[in-house]
């Protein structure tokens, strides 16, 4: 089964190497520059932000199949955390980023106040509509915070784990622009 989940995995990551070689062939066509200069320009993007750091890893992760298995791993457990979150706010738990503060102005919480009375009503509309089995399941994930942190402690050390397969895939690399 290992053999076979494997093989899957491989083949969808040259369904994914392919689409990123077309849409970047596509983009340095429309741009009118070559690979080498896309190269250059890539080595000298600040790879700091957020933003460049993400799209640098999706697209070497075309190239390296171990870069593509860590980032998927990774988009895996962020879904996971924010189905979580969605189960926690169906079950009228308020993810600690939405807790009201005492500094909001009035209008602030009454707006935020009204959402969460809406909330906790379709809340109740929706578990009317569930099995008791799916009801049970629901609470029970939602209620148990060791799931929530095992799925960050998760997400932290995949990410560890790609940033080092970036690294080592960087430093295999002949002529690696610093």
């Amino acid at each position: 089964a290992d053999l076979e989940e494997d093989e899957s995995h491989h083949k969808i990551h040259e369904e994914y190497k392919t689409l990123v070689d077309f849409m970047l062939g596509s983009y340095m066509e429309d741009m009118g520059i070559n690979p080498e200069q896309f190269e250059e320009a890539c080595g000298k993007a600040a790879i700091n932000t957020p933003f460049h750091q993400t799209l640098f890893e999706q697209v070497w992760a075309a190239d390296d199949f171990e870069i593509f298995k860590r980032m998927m791993i990774q988009k895996n457990i962020e879904l996971q955390l924010q189905a979580l979150e969605i189960l926690q706010q169906r079950y009228g738990i308020i993810p600690e980023s939405f807790t009201p503060c005492d500094g909001l102005p009035q209008g602030e919480q009454e707006i935020l106040e009204q959402v969460i009375r809406k909330s906790l009503e379709d809340h109740q509309a929706l578990q009317e509509g569930l099995d008791a089995e799916t009801r049970d399941l629901e609470r029970a994930l939602v209620e148990s915070k060791e799931e929530k942190e095992r799925l960050e402690q998760e997400r932290d050390r995949e990410k560890q784990m790609l940033e080092e397969a970036l690294k080592l895939s960087l430093s295999d690399t002949p002529g690696e622009v610093t």
